[in-house]
């Protein structure tokens, strides 16, 4: 279960992060992104659709794949073919 949740527990910091490339209109529709959580490394790319976060991408060494959607506070996609689905505030 702990595994799943790693990319998304790292959104946080995403958000923050990406925020400021995201609120200006001639950013990329697509934001690389790269970060680690537990000495995981996740590469992908963020998107902006309205207010929702689309986030792609997979494991480093694995290549296990995930996509996520954020919106409204709340995460749910696929991690490794597993569905998902939690609130931002459970870390």
């Amino acid at each position: 279960m702990t595994r799943l949740l790693l990319p998304a527990m790292a959104l946080v910091t995403l958000s923050a992060i990406a925020a400021p490339a995201l609120a200006d209109q001639r950013a990329p529709t697509a934001t690389p992104i790269a970060f680690a959580r537990d000495g995981v490394a996740y590469v992908g790319t963020l998107r902006m659709r309205g207010e929702t976060q689309l986030i792609s991408g997979h494991e480093v060494d694995s290549g296990r794949p995930f996509e996520l959607i954020v919106r409204r506070g709340r995460v749910s996609g696929t991690y490794d073919a597993t569905p998902v689905s939690y609130t931002l505030a459970q870390k």
